[in-house]
């Protein structure tokens, strides 16, 4: 038979059995945990802050620096695009030859980034651009782009130079759509990379239906042909041609090409009006 004594220290037994360390410690001890705990929450809480990764569309000198880093020309030129060039360069095939060329076309030199909001919520961006006085400097844009931002050799086309465009103001989508993508890729389309493999592979008549944005990882292209764009016939004196094109910011504010561009000011002067 169980007696009174024996119950009770089986209950105590039990009792201490059952408590944990954190119960086993005096108060002062849980309070110092306590307090570190919290601190330990704070920083982790601070250093997210910090380190996070911030995905939100870029804006201001941020946004320029991030269009440099994609569309600018030479590759690591500084981060700031007001007072640059920009230029639709062509990769065309004659579609009565297969003779492959390049082409450069000036948009205007760029004022500002313009960002807008669209219905759907979602940042584009705009480049406002100066497009006076560019006839003046026709010679003198050829040769600096020629020099700074020549056609990539590796993707091969005979090069028809640089033409330049009547007007004083403009505006033109970044990236043709106004989205900003993560990076410049290399060309790929399924498994097709060959650049000008891909291009002749466009029937002229299929192309003629529409103009299409030919996305690679968020960097479009822009395939079209003469008969949608009959101007490109009349500026490059090419009468049947299908041709993909690209935007590239040609950099003329950082020191290196700025010096460039007035030394060639020397041997190209403006041409009066």
């Amino acid at each position: 038979m169980t007696t009174g004594s024996q119950a009770a220290g089986r209950d105590e037994s039990v009792r201490l059995l059952s408590r944990t360390p954190w119960d086993r410690w005096p108060v002062w001890r849980r309070l110092v945990a306590l307090i570190g705990f919290g601190l330990i929450l704070t920083a982790v809480g601070y250093a997210g802050t910090l380190y996070y990764p911030d995905t939100s569309p870029p804006r201001g000198s941020d946004a320029e620096r991030r269009i440099a880093e994609v569309f600018g020309a030479p590759a690591g030129a500084d981060g700031s695009i007001t007072g640059d060039l920009l230029v639709e360069r062509f990769y065309a095939v004659d579609a009565e030859t297969g003779e492959l060329f390049v082409a450069d076309w000036v948009k205007g030199k760029i004022q500002r980034v313009q960002e807008t909001v669209n219905e759907n919520g979602i940042l584009t961006y705009a480049l406002l651009l100066d497009v006076s006085n560019l006839q003046r400097e026709t010679a003198l844009l050829s040769a600096f782009v020629d020099q700074v931002a020549p056609p990539d050799p590796e993707r091969g086309g005979n090069y028809l130079g640089l033409r330049v465009p009547n007007g004083l103001r403009d505006a033109f989508p970044l990236n043709y759509d106004g989205l900003l993508p993560a990076e410049k890729p290399r060309f790929h389309v399924g498994e097709q990379e060959d650049f000008y493999g891909f291009l002749v592979g466009q029937r002229f008549d299929d192309v003629t239906l529409g103009a299409r944005l030919i996305n690679v990882d968020g960097y479009n292209f822009l395939l079209s042909n003469t008969a949608l764009w009959s101007h490109f016939r009349e500026l490059f004196r090419i009468n049947k041609a299908v041709f993909m094109s690209e935007l590239i910011v040609v950099d003329m504010t950082s020191r290196p090409q700025a010096g460039t561009y007035f030394r060639l000011m020397e041997q190209y002067p403006r041409r009066n009006q």
